[in-house]
């Protein structure tokens, strides 16, 4: 290469290989080189004007503190204040080293007192303000960070970090959505952070439909505002991976599953270049979920066992994980899957009741009422209502197994009694339960009442599977032929709708109302009533 210069000839370019070979020896070299670190600092630090034997100490505690050295940056801090008490940078990074150590009322004096010495004109006030009102949220005094913010608007009006900090505590806490939205605006105007910022506008929006009892007419309108906002968010930085989540819930609850899919899709893709286990863990059940709603359940055991690849100690994804399993009809391997879960914790109550519905459907009901009076006990322990109604409900079933009808009943009626007003699908659920133990009893009169509300509930509720079979038992203890036909009519056009001719159940149900009708047909005299068969 000398020669060639010498010789007064252009040395030839270097090669793609080259070029990148020499691009990732500087990157080695800038990282690798002990003086970037005055670089990195400068970058991230403001600074007034100090002595220089100042500057030497107060960069020296700076290290300590950025290496986690939180003692020993604060003694050195505490002898700068003593001998130098009128600087006020000194008090903010001691509150730095007293936030990192969790005491933060001893955080928020320093920057108070930090604002107090420096003043309006002090260069990193705005760092003092920001700061002091997350320590605020960290004794969740939400009231008083939003002052805090506010009080530092007011000496900085153009302080777009402020309005950021603020419209957090606003959507997160104070139920503030409007002022959160407003704020969010002018961040976004200011071009602060706005990735961020549209993310959390999105977010507010959703959150303000979801909780203020938006007009009805409006949801669809506002949810989709909500869904741009994210969308804009993650074109402009793709790796905010946790609102790829956010996105794909506003998705579910508009009920557009393909662009569910899709979002949590790219999710995933993204997490292969921005890795983060937490993330990619949540996102695995949340498309786990979306496959197992779908009836996908080989795809939603797929999901859930990467995700009990990713922490493998956590029973919550071996929960899901057997479920998928048991719904898809690999009962031995679903309780392999739950065993497993009650290793890695035995009080945990979704478990009991998951691995009582697969004895359950092993037709071990024995083994099915012991998990689900275990749950009972868990879920009582833990004061969780909805737990426990699921355990009466499957001690319901476990006992309507055995023939133990009296108590199917007892067991029913507690369900329905926690799940009223609160879950309407359980509430059905129950209902429908209690209507199998008055036909068996003989009962056919309340039988009837409860088959129908049980119908017409699982109609309003979208759950057409659900309404036929229900309304197959409601004609089971029909004892006028007119209406038991229409009964039967209604159950299999209602199947028909949404019949899957892979699903076992689906087949079942259909043969049951077919072989009720050529019953029906063949003797028009046969008006006597009949006990459910369950189906």
């Amino acid at each position: 290469m000398a020669a060639l210069i010498n010789s007064g000839q252009k040395p030839p370019p270097p090669s793609e290989e080259q070029t990148l070979a020499l691009f990732d020896a500087m990157a080695i070299a800038l990282r690798s080189d002990p003086n970037m670190f005055h670089i990195r600092y400068w970058r991230s630090h403001a600074f007034e004007a100090l002595p220089e034997d100042i500057e030497r100490l107060r960069i020296s505690a700076d290290l300590q503190l950025m290496q986690g050295l939180y003692d020993e940056a604060i003694e050195i801090y505490n002898g700068l204040l003593r001998d130098f008490p009128t600087y006020p940078s000194v008090l903010l990074y001691r509150g730095l080293a007293h936030f990192s150590r969790k005491e933060y009322a001893e955080a928020i004096a320093d920057y108070t007192e930090a604002l107090t010495r420096g003043g309006r004109q002090w260069v990193n006030a705005r760092y003092a303000y920001v700061e002091r009102g997350r320590a605020l949220r960290q004794l969740e005094d939400y009231d008083q960070a939003a002052r805090n913010y506010q009080n530092a608007l007011q000496d900085y009006p153009n302080f777009p970090g402020a309005q950021m900090e603020l419209a957090f505590v606003q959507m997160t806490r104070l139920n503030q959505y409007d002022e959160a939205i407003a704020n969010l605006n002018a961040v976004i105007e200011a071009k602060f952070k706005e990735a961020e910022a549209c993310a959390n506008r999105g977010v507010a929006r959703y959150e303000r439909w979801k909780f203020q009892n938006r007009p009805a007419d409006k949801r669809e309108a506002e949810l989709n505002q909500a869904i741009a906002d994210l969308e804009r968010a993650l074109r402009l930085k793709p790796e905010l991976t946790l609102y790829y989540v956010n996105l794909a819930l506003i998705q579910r609850e508009l009920g557009h599953s393909d662009a569910q899919e899709q979002t949590l899709t790219r999710a995933l893709t993204q997490l292969e270049t921005t890795p983060a286990p937490d993330m990619a863990y949540r996102v695995r059940l949340e498309r786990g979920y979306l496959y197992q709603q779908r009836g996908q359940h080989d795809k939603a055991a797929a999901d859930f066992q990467v995700a009990t690849q990713i922490f493998d100690r956590e029973p919550a994804a071996y929960v899901f994980l057997g479920t998928a399993q048991h719904d898809g009809g690999d009962f031995e391997l679903a309780q392999k899957t739950l065993r497993h879960a009650l290793e890695l914790d035995p009080e945990l109550a979704s478990a009991h009741l998951q691995l009582g519905e697969v004895y359950m459907a092993l037709n071990q009901a024995r083994e099915g009422e012991d998990q689900f009076s275990l749950a009972l006990q868990l879920t009582r322990a833990s004061n969780d209502p909805i737990g426990q109604v699921r355990a009466h409900l499957g001690l319901a079933r476990a006992y309507r197994q055995q023939g133990l009808w009296q108590e199917v009943r007892r067991e029913a009626n507690n369900a329905a009694q926690g799940a009223h007003g609160v879950d309407d699908l359980l509430y059905t659920d129950a209902t429908y339960e209690i209507g199998v133990a008055d036909a068996a009893l003989g009962q056919q009169a309340e039988a009837a009442k409860c088959f129908l509300n049980s119908a017409i509930l699982y109609e309003t509720l979208h759950q057409p599977r659900q309404s036929a079979e229900t309304y197959y038992q409601l004609a089971l203890v029909e004892t006028d032929r007119d209406r038991k036909q229409a009964n039967l009519d209604k159950a299999l056009a209602m199947l028909d709708a949404v019949f899957d001719p892979r699903s076992p159940k689906d087949v079942q149900v259909r043969a049951a109302i077919q072989q009720e009708q050529s019953k029906l047909l063949a003797s028009a005299t046969d008006h006597l009533p009949q006990v459910p068969v369950q189906v």
